[in-house]
Parts: C-alpha cells; sequence; structure tokens
C-alpha cells in the first residue's frame, strides 16, 4: 500500500473516526481504524460493533492495500503535522511521512479487523440536514444513553408524508418535536437512532441533505462522502402519544427566558433530585426550593391567570432542560392536578415537553 493525502483532510476525518472508536475495549482490535488505499482515495472504516462510520479523503493511490493501525496514536500524530502531504506506505509497519518527518508505526493485517462492514441497504428516506440538527437539538436532553432498557437509549424518529417527528423519552419525561416536511421519497417509517448517532450527527449537520437508509438490522445516515451507521436497537418504542395529557385544564403562558432564568436561580436552593415546588394563584407564579444543606429560595413571576390555586412538586432540572432546548419566546405550562397527570410544556405547535411530577 502506497497511499498519498493531504494532512489537513486527514485530520478531519480521523477526529470523525475517533467519534466512533473506542479508547479501550475488550476487543483490542476495535480500538484501531481500518485503512484501506483504492481508486484515487484512502478509504477509513471504524467502529464499536454499536456504531461505526465509513468514510474517505482524496489521494494519490500508487499501490492498493488496507491495514489498521491504532487510531488514538494516528490521530495524534497528523494532529501535529503542518498542511502538507502525508504518505503512507505499508512496509511490514506503516511507514508515514509528513515534510522531513518520517515514523514507523505499528500495525495489524486487516484480516485480524474482526469486525465486518454491514452491506449498505434498506428503505431509505431523505431529510434536510438542517431540519434532523433541530429536531435532535429539541429532544436529545431526554435520551438516556445509559437506561437499563436499551430501547430507550435512542430518539424515535418517524417520517410522514408531510411531517418528521422526533420523540424521546426515559420513563421521567417525554420530549417531542415535529418539522413539516415533503415526502419526495413516498417512504414512511419509524428508525430508532441511538445517542451517541445523535451525538455525532448534531455536530456535523449543516445544510444540505443526508439520506436515511433503514435496514433490517442497520440504520444508515448518508452525509456527503460519509456513512455513519448503527445497530437496530431491539424492541418497540413506547407509545409516547398515550404519554402527553388531554386534559390540563390549569394554563398559563410564560416567557421562556425570564421562566428560565427564575429557574436557574430557584434550583441554586433544591437538593439534588432537582425538586421544586409551582404554586399557581391568581395572577403569580411562585416558584420555590428547599434543602436542608442550602435553606431556601423563591421567586413569583406574574402571570396572566385566574383560575383555581394549585401547587406541584417537579423535576426542575428536567423543565429546564425542555426550556434550553426550545428556541420560541413563549412557552404554555399546563397542569391538572397535584397527583396524576404529568405537566405539559408546549412551545409553538412543533414543540412538546411532558415531565412527570415528584412527591412533595
Amino acid at each position: 500500500m502506497i497511499v498519498t493525502v493531504n494532512s489537513q483532510q486527514l485530520l478531519v476525518e480521523l477526529r470523525l473516526i475517533s467519534k466512533v472508536v473506542p479508547t479501550k475495549h475488550a476487543i483490542q482490535i476495535l480500538t484501531h481504524v481500518l485503512l484501506t488505499a483504492d481508486g484515487n482515495a484512502l478509504k477509513l472504516f471504524a467502529t464499536d460493533t454499536e456504531v461505526g462510520l465509513f468514510t474517505a479523503c482524496s489521494g494519490e493511490v500508487q499501490a492498493a492495500g488496507t491495514i489498521t493501525v491504532p487510531a488514538g496514536k494516528f490521530l495524534a500524530m497528523v494532529e501535529q503535522f503542518p498542511d502538507l502531504p502525508v504518505k503512507l506506505t505499508l512496509d511490514r509497519q506503516l511507514v508515514v511521512q509528513c515534510g522531513g518527518f518520517t515514523s514507523r508505526m505499528q500495525a495489524q493485517a486487516a484480516t485480524d479487523y474482526s469486525a465486518t462492514p454491514p452491506t449498505i441497504e434498506g428503505t431509505s428516506r431523505h431529510l434536510a440536514a438542517e431540519q434532523l440538527k433541530q429536531l435532535i437539538a429539541r429532544t436529545r436532553y431526554a435520551v438516556n444513553a445509559e437506561h437499563s432498557k436499551s430501547i430507550l437509549r435512542g430518539a424515535l424518529l418517524t417520517c410522514l408524508d408531510d411531517k418528521t417527528i422526533m420523540a424521546s423519552v426515559d420513563g421521567r419525561r417525554l420530549a417531542v418535536a415535529y418539522a413539516k416536511s415533503e415526502n419526495t421519497d413516498n417512504q414512511s417509517y419509524e428508525a430508532i437512532i441511538p445517542a451517541k448517532i445523535l451525538d455525532i450527527l448534531d455536530g456535523m449537520l449543516e445544510k444540505g441533505p443526508i439520506e436515511i437508509i433503514n435496514g433490517a438490522q442497520h440504520l444508515f445516515f448518508t452525509l456527503k462522502n460519509r456513512v455513519f451507521f448503527s445497530r437496530v436497537l431491539d424492541g418497540a418504542y413506547p407509545n409516547y402519544q398515550q404519554i402527553i395529557p388531554h386534559d390540563n385544564d390549569k394554563q398559563v403562558v410564560l416567557n421562556r427566558n425570564q421562566f428560565a432564568s427564575i429557574m436557574r436561580r430557584v434550583l441554586v436552593a433544591a437538593e439534588d433530585s432537582g425538586s421544586v415546588y409551582f404554586s399557581i394563584s391568581q395572577g403569580a407564579l411562585q416558584i420555590s426550593s428547599i434543602s436542608a444543606e442550602f435553606g431556601t429560595a423563591d421567586e413569583i413571576m406574574p402571570i396572566m391567570y385566574d383560575g383555581l390555586p394549585l401547587k406541584v412538586c417537579i423535576n426542575g432540572k428536567h423543565v429546564l432542560n425542555f426550556l434550553d432546548s426550545t428556541a420560541h419566546e413563549a412557552v404554555t405550562m399546563a397542569l391538572r392536578d397535584a397527583d396524576r397527570n404529568p405537566a405539559l410544556f408546549m412551545a409553538g405547535d412543533d414543540h412538546i415537553g411532558v415531565v412527570i411530577l415528584m412527591r412533595g
């Protein structure tokens, strides 16, 4: 294998690879990146068996070949290179040359790489990258990547004829975001996107289309010359529509920035659980907290309300998560009682948050 690529192009792809490759793994070879010189490009592949990435950078291939090298060390080396060509030569070891620098890296044969790249096939759907990014931003907070139920370690993406929906739930809260869309693919389907892929995509998505391919065992995301993939999570996602309360009759409209600022101040005095109290009365919303270690804190927010008074205990951190994730200036909070129905938060007609009440 002999291939020459630009150092900065290689650096961009290796940094993406580092988001997939684990620093430690029971299968040591999975901390490596698989390099393949073929055609007019250097192709890179890495996976931790749950998520993975195919990518490439253009180059001059003098001799085709493939090898694996430790991803972390290779990235650390390339990060120090100036903007010059990098020549990779396989000669028992991988010889790396850039300017006057030369390194002979220990490498392992590609045949030792235990993960077989999956075949890219399945039902395809195209979305606008900026639209998907917005959906992720509004729902990611309610995904628990460490949840005991694997199905809840991701967000549910539903593609319909006229809209795209993303929902996430962790048993204590729910987030749902909607975006209008035109289904030019004539395909409607659901896919559960794992938290790790959500985070990677959120940092990458800009403008342009992204293709989502829903396969039998894998979910693929094609963005320009890169393909991210994840294993399909087993199980059926909860029916989140049943979680959304429809009879919360005590409603107040709040300025999001003012509400969020008060929440941050009051949460300073709250217990680690994040419990705060909302006391609604005519013309006022009192937000308060108490803890044995700190003491108490409360603040009153003027509101337009003339209904019956109500006091509830709620996880203030979860409320603040919703407020920070939405872009709307006004938020509607809807409550019913202090015991049964969860609190409903609505921002515009395209963002919903539900938070389970706590025992006060």
